[in-house]
């Protein structure tokens, strides 16, 4: 059985992948840009996800569970990709 962190590292990967598809192609989907917070948010709750998978990560490796690292790491790859791409942002609107 795949521990619980992996798991959560495959659906915030999912997530992130459709979020940039969905950000690339926001115009020929006939979003407007009000509807930007509502990727914001789905963003934010993905961060929440990456953190959860490192946390569950760490607890899962502490009791031994096999390929528990695969999650960490991943889920710590992620969060510094959140961060970065946050900064990015961050000073493009100043």
């Amino acid at each position: 059985m795949k521990p619980i962190t992996n798991k959560l590292l495959l659906i915030t990967v999912i997530v992130t992948a459709v979020l940039f598809l969905t950000a690339a192609f926001h115009e020929n989907l006939g979003m407007k840009p009000q509807h930007a917070s509502i990727l914001i948010f789905v963003m934010l709750l993905n961060f929440g996800a990456n953190v959860a998978g490192l946390i569950v990560g760490i607890s899962e490796k502490r009791k031994g569970k096999k390929n528990a690292v695969v999650g960490i790491i991943g889920n710590s790859l992620l969060i510094l990709f959140f961060l970065g791409l946050s900064g990015y942002a961050i000073s493009i609107i100043q």
